[in-house]
């Protein structure tokens, strides 16, 4: 196990590495074929320069904690790769192992006055030459015997065969989704193995460097494979795929595109945020799938509203927007318990199922049964004063989700339209064709796929300005803010009829480009100002929220 790999993840040369990964920097970030404007304060990483990016922050701490490459990558990982935390308090112990103890080995045995080797030793290696006369050496795994040069201790010196140790990294990896902290198979042993020496385990059917292979998988995703291939090999790019993931879930400024099949990953400072206080929403186009998401939470782009509640609002409708319409048309609450109960039959005198309650009521009045004396089934109590607190109760309820309704339903609504009008674009493109081949400007003519993107950001936008609004307090902005979005909704819906009308040849062609440049230009200016708007209100805290829904 002598000859390690001199680098696990990649290989390069170290010389003009940092230039080379700005050189791929702006080659991806400021691609001529993309139409996005890219932000200053955003990178996206392909695979490859993700992977260099994380070796060249181990190798910077490296230089200055002095640890093993491995030590450095899980130091990091805890920091959530933050040089100058780490840095800070590794000055701050009394030395490394003192350090590594409180931070990434905290169970590591306190018998160690120094750190064992995380390298894989052979038993010939480890022992003098007096030493030789010995012959086999038992596995501690197998039972089976050895020759001294090929049965292999860390540190801690329990030694193994080189095949249960293969054996045993591919069952950590490949069952426990384990590449982070491996350590010794021996129980409660918890010294580390070095991810060289995973590599050259795992790789010997493969390529000589980890995550240099072409088919590299990121993102979570399960590597799949067309061929046949042994386990050996699949635990190897499970190995690549999981310290990656690891390196980029713990980066406090990265996050993977959730683009379909993407892969890459996005960095974004974490200055930039404009919505206020409350959260931060830091808008971010993947430049290779042009997925347009948030950074904060990973869901699709989202303002005006805050992650916080878009949260709220997507467990509520996971729960409630399947049942909600049955619900209010076919239930009442049980007066004590607020149980929903369903009248099934004919009797009027219902009994609740909750094994706490067993209240009895009444159906039509929500009073106490005990009121009605004889009078079964034929309800007089329309006047009781218990009665009429019961169906006060009931109908709050039944506004509150009435009110929830309302918001879903043009919610849902603007979702459905956004998704058929975003299917346009193939009826744009031959429509584009059609211009250009009689003779129109290729400009004017771009314009109509430029519409299409308009029209979706504000179908997205009028989206969530109703789960905004479904969280919003009364108040003079709340009537400026749904005054805005009537406008918006108005000019989508003008400019929505406008588009299909083209498309269907309603409108002449002479007529088009002045109509869909206004109007798409009036739908952005109404969709900024609504914007604003909302972010003036975070920004001077004039947005109050309801937190009892």
């Amino acid at each position: 196990m002598d000859d390690m790999h001199d680098d696990y993840l990649i290989h390069s040369d170290s010389e003009g590495f940092s230039d080379g990964i700005e050189d791929e920097f702006e080659r991806v970030n400021d691609d001529e074929n993309n139409d996005e404007v890219v932000k200053p304060h955003i990178k996206v990483f392909t695979p490859k320069m993700l992977i260099r990016y994380m070796l060249e922050n181990v190798k910077s701490v490296e230089q200055i904690t002095l640890l093993p490459k491995t030590i450095n990558r899980l130091l990091l990982d805890h920091f959530k790769w933050s040089q100058d935390d780490l840095t800070d308090r590794y000055f701050e112990a009394s030395d490394s192992l003192a350090f590594l103890k409180k931070t990434i080995l905290p169970t590591l045995d306190p018998s160690y006055t120094e750190l064992p080797s995380l390298k894989l030793r052979s038993y010939s290696d480890l022992h003098s030459p007096k030493d030789s006369d010995v012959r086999e050496i038992a596995c501690d795994i197998c039972c089976d015997f050895h020759p001294p040069d090929q049965i292999f201790a860390l540190g801690c010196n329990h030694f193994y065969c080189r095949n249960c140790w293969t054996l045993y990294l591919e069952s950590k990896i490949l069952n426990n989704n384990q590449a982070n902290k491996l350590t010794c198979p021996t129980p409660k042993c918890e010294c580390l193995i070095d991810d060289d020496c995973v590599a050259d385990l795992l790789s010997s059917s493969l390529e000589p460097s980890i995550f240099s292979s072409s088919d590299y998988q990121t993102g979570g995703v399960d590597p799949t494979f067309s061929n046949p291939i042994s386990h050996q090999s699949r635990a190897f790019r499970a190995f690549q795929r999981l310290v990656v993931n690891s390196f980029v879930q713990h980066h406090r400024h990265l996050t993977w595109c959730p683009g379909v099949d993407c892969g890459y990953a996005v960095c974004s400072n974490e200055e930039y945020g404009t919505m206020g206080p409350e959260g931060k929403m830091i808008e971010i186009t993947c430049s290779n799938c042009h997925e347009i998401f948030c950074f904060n939470c990973g869901n699709p782009w989202h303002e005006p509203v805050l992650c916080n509640y878009l949260k709220l609002w997507l467990t509520k409708m996971k729960n409630d927007s399947g049942t909600a319409h049955w619900v209010a048309a076919n239930t009442k609450e049980c007066p004590r318990c607020k149980a929903t109960i369903e009248k099934n039959g004919g009797c009027n005198h219902m009994t609740c199922r909750n094994a706490n309650c067993k209240y009895e009521f009444c159906w039509v009045c929500l009073g106490g049964w005990d009121a009605h004396g004889a009078q079964w089934y034929v309800c007089n109590s329309y006047k009781e004063a218990a009665a009429q607190k019961a169906r006060e109760a009931q109908d709050k309820s039944r506004e509150a989700l009435s009110r929830y309704l309302f918001f879903y339903d043009r919610y849902a609504n603007h979702d459905q339209s956004r998704k058929l009008e975003a299917t346009l674009k193939d009826s744009v493109a031959n429509r584009m064709q059609e211009l250009e081949d009689q003779g129109f400007n290729w400009i004017d003519v771009k314009f109509i796929r430029h519409v299409v993107e308009v029209l979706c950001a504000c179908r997205r936008t009028l989206m969530y300005t109703y789960v905004f609004a479904y969280f919003l307090k009364p108040s003079n902005e709340a009537i400026i803010f749904e005054t805005n979005q009537s406008d918006l909704e108005r000019a989508a819906e003008n400019l929505s009829r406008i588009l299909e009308n083209e498309l269907n040849g309603v409108i002449a062609a002479q007529d088009l480009t002045k109509k869909l440049q206004d109007t798409s230009r009036y739908c952005s200016s109404r969709r900024e100002v609504l914007l604003q708007h909302v972010k003036e209100g975070y920004q001077n805290g004039k947005w109050q929220h309801r937190d009892n829904l």
